[in-house]
């Protein structure tokens, strides 16, 4: 039995207009840093926040679900770990916020944090770039590690597979949502 799927010709119309948008997009982003890159880099982490918001609320909630069962996550269950995918991506679109600390957060202009010597103290020993880049990639890592596991573990499958609930997945997801 054959069981490949050949996409209708009107998909390739809509990946080419994809295209067309996308690259009009990508001009008109490279118009707002150059005009005015404090502004694009404040507006740009607004969208990277709300975006990042809906992937990791996806894990958490997708966590919840395998960790209570039940049938009300079933409907849910497959956006969900479609949102949490996107989490590599997001790291991904994190380079630009780290490109952009200087002009997005007060705390890397030195000679302005000098004036107050609370703020040198603090900018130090945590408000500085290597730390901040260093606890970004952490909380990547506890992201990315708790979302694949929680996107391979089906309740469903390993119900029929193995005759138990879910155990694995419940077991995983109780650990982070400690």
């Amino acid at each position: 039995m054959n069981t490949a799927y050949t996409a209708p010709p009107e998909v390739a119309r809509f990946a080419q207009r994809g295209l067309i948008i996308g690259v009009v997009s990508l001009v008109w982003v490279l118009l707002g840093v150059l005009s005015d890159g404090t502004q694009f880099f404040h507006s740009y982490l607004i969208g990277y926040l709300f975006w990042t918001g809906v992937a990791v609320g996806s894990l958490a909630l997708l966590m919840l679900q395998h960790l209570t069962g039940g049938g009300w996550g079933l409907v849910i269950r497959r956006p969900l770990e479609a949102a949490t995918r996107t989490l590599p991506l997001m790291l991904l679109l994190f380079i630009p916020i780290l490109l952009g600390a200087r002009q997005i957060y007060p705390w890397t202009n030195h000679e302005e944090m000098a004036r107050n010597p609370v703020l040198v103290e603090k900018t130090a020993k945590y408000l500085n770039q290597p730390f901040f880049t260093l606890r970004a990639a952490a909380i990547f890592g506890i992201w990315l590690l708790t979302s694949g596991p929680a996107n391979r573990i089906d309740p469903l499958t390993n119900k029929l597979r193995r005759g138990c609930a879910c155990s694995a997945a419940r077991a995983w997801c109780c650990l982070f949502l400690r």
